[in-house]
């Protein structure tokens, strides 16, 4: 008399699921293991771990062959295959969660935005590269994640930095800390790139989006502190395949805070230290060559007012 199978394990409820639906199949067509695996073309052991459960899910072509060789539904075995496989993808992302909340409303710097960058990764469970480029499409290609995931580089435009947001699980409202700190350290300057028109009949339609977008990055730079709380945010009804949602309520926000009164968000550009004429300094080194003390071009008030001889 062959063991009782031991029971499902429901760690991953989807994926329990689909181990209850396989061992049904089973026993709905009256298959031992040995029967099963002759008619699928797999091991006894693998048709076993494919309907135990767990948080792993089973490769498709074990289903596959274990549904087949029990004449179940290809088309539903293929949905709960897609449930399971959906949902232990999710439980293995809460896994690889950090705790760490970013903050992108404490960035100051490039180097601040970098590591805020980071943290959204982590937060979002570190996915995998290759999934994150599948889902922006092409704003964002795998290489330029994987640099901005290493620390190795940041996101050239708004387009790349939001898609790398979005990949990250951030998107809608929660943008707009992520907005105020690329203004504030990259300014609008580095906005939205131009859209490509479309060809075609689509053309004119791209053109203008391309146009809008140019407008959006050329309007000065506006105060965050004085951006209204509550704006209307873009619906997907009539978006262009060229301008992602995020990059329309960036466009949206930056029009918002136009015409905000007050000095631009942007960093102010360092001062430059007065120039020295080729005199003064001709003078100054013969000062000090013949042994007179003078403050001046090279003294400690370096780029000060007149010098002061002794």
């Amino acid at each position: 008399m062959a063991r009782p199978e031991t029971p499902v394990d429901r760690t991953v409820p989807e994926v329990g699921d689909l181990a209850r639906y396989l061992r049904g199949l089973r026993a709905a067509a009256g298959l031992t293991y040995d029967e099963l695996a002759k008619e699928a073309w797999f091991s006894p052991a693998s048709l076993k771990r494919a309907a135990r459960g767990g948080a792993r899910v089973p490769r498709w072509e074990t289903v596959r062959a274990y549904a087949h060789a029990c004449h179940g539904s290809p088309e539903e075995a293929r949905a709960r295959y897609e449930r399971a496989e959906a949902a232990a993808a999710a439980a293995a992302r809460d896994a690889r969660r950090s705790t760490l909340v970013p903050k992108p409303q404490f960035v100051r710097d490039l180097a601040d935005l970098s590591g805020a960058l980071r943290d959204a990764y982590r937060r979002a469970g570190r996915p995998p590269v290759r999934q994150m480029a599948r889902q922006a499409g092409p704003d964002l290609p795998g290489s330029t994640a994987h640099a901005i995931i290493t620390a190795h580089a940041l996101p050239r435009d708004v387009r790349t930095y939001i898609a790398f947001l979005e990949a990250c699980e951030i998107t809608g409202p929660a943008l707009v800390p992520w907005f105020e700190a690329w203004v504030k350290v990259r300014g609008v300057g580095a906005g939205v790139r131009p859209a490509r028109a479309a060809a075609g009949a689509d053309g004119a339609a791209g053109a203008d989006r391309a146009a809008s977008a140019a407008r959006a990055a050329e309007a000065p730079s506006p105060s965050p502190s004085r951006f209204p709380s509550q704006f209307p945010f873009p619906s997907g009804a009539g978006a262009g395949p060229d301008l992602r949602s995020g990059v329309r309520l960036f466009s949206q926000w930056l029009l918002a805070g136009r015409h905000a009164p007050g000095k631009s968000a942007a960093p102010a550009a360092p001062r430059a230290a007065p120039e020295v004429s080729r005199a003064s300094r001709a003078a100054g080194e013969r000062d000090v060559i013949g042994g007179r003390r003078r403050i001046g071009p090279l003294g400690p008030a370096a780029g000060g007012g007149a010098g002061i001889a002794a």
